[in-house]
């Protein structure tokens, strides 16, 4: 089958690999061929099928790429995780309160009934707002945000804005309650948040996550994804995300409470693209560290005129 996308080939100088994706999932859609996502992993073009098409169907490349089909079955699926050296229980969380020190990202939270993990103090350049990243998900039975666990004296904020489809809420915090990004225990510092525009170099730049949870976690970056989060043809909507491959951690399936860590550029030269890049939060999504990690892409929160408080 001829290349539906030949007219213009896929030149990373030019176009995002978010672009690219979408361009490929809209020209599959509009030959009724289903798509569910597609995907730029580590220099590969993968193309996810609802149904099992024939490959003398298909065509052999788009925009000029080879690309990989899994035809009626998920090309993204959980791995077993590895046998646990520790077991991510209580006595390994981190509950200390920092409250008289002052919090920084990395710092149990909690709501009513969940945990999680606090994440940037963000200031908005067009209304001087202050609020600080939680997991959305952690506060869905309540607007009260306590550290590190819950009870009266240990309440600090109050959720404001939810970012529901991100699993981002934001946070205003009470008087009295210092916050501030000057350090993320054992991960970079974070500096500023970066968009679907964001032009590293995937397969060769390293992030890192921590959390009360788990500790200190590398992530190295594959690439982006997108994918169609609604019904084919019925108000197409498309999500997108990084793709990242996690190594060196052995907890298996960590608790849920590592949701809200920032994920941040590996410490590199200052003032560059990446020196301190954050792409994005880490999320619920029933996956573990042994695995593709997907994180959804932070351009509406940029939009809506948020930064990372120097």
């Amino acid at each position: 089958m001829p290349d539906y996308i030949a007219d213009k080939v896929y030149d990373p100088r030019n176009e995002t690999q978010f672009d690219f994706c979408q361009r490929v999932l809209v020209s599959l859609s509009e030959r009724k061929l289903h798509p569910l996502s597609a995907s730029m992993y580590f220099g590969a073009l993968i193309i996810e099928l609802r149904e099992n098409i024939p490959p003398s169907s298909l065509p052999g490349r788009l925009g000029g790429i080879v690309p990989y089909y899994s035809n009626g079955k998920p090309a993204w699926k959980n791995r077993s995780p590895p046998a646990r050296l520790f077991s991510p229980v209580q006595g390994n969380i981190d509950v200390f309160n920092y409250a008289a020190n002052g919090l920084t990202p990395d710092m149990r939270v909690s709501g009513e009934r969940d945990a999680g993990t606090s994440g940037l103090v963000l200031v908005n350049r067009v209304t001087n707002d202050r609020r600080v990243m939680v997991p959305n998900h952690v506060f869905s039975d309540t607007d009260h945000v306590y550290h590190p666990t819950t009870a009266p004296q240990n309440l600090i904020g109050k959720v404001v804005q939810r970012y529901t489809d991100l699993d981002i809420a934001l946070v205003q915090l009470h008087e009295g309650i210092e916050y501030k990004n000057r350090s993320y225990f054992d991960a970079p510092v974070p500096k500023k948040l970066v968009t679907e525009q964001y032009r590293g170099i995937p397969g060769q730049e390293w992030f890192f996550v921590d959390s009360p949870f788990t500790g200190l976690a590398p992530l190295l970056w594959g690439g982006a994804r997108v994918r169609i989060t609604e019904e084919p043809y019925h108000n197409l909507k498309y999500d997108k995300q990084y793709i990242f491959l996690s190594m060196g951690i052995n907890v298996g399936q960590p608790t849920e409470g590592v949701c809200g860590s920032p994920i941040v550029h590996d410490e590199c030269v200052s003032g560059s693209e990446s020196d301190g890049a954050v792409l994005g939060l880490f999320s619920r999504s029933g996956q573990n560290f042994a695995q593709n990690l997907f994180v959804s892409v932070l351009d509406r929160i940029v939009a809506d005129g948020w930064e990372v408080e120097a």
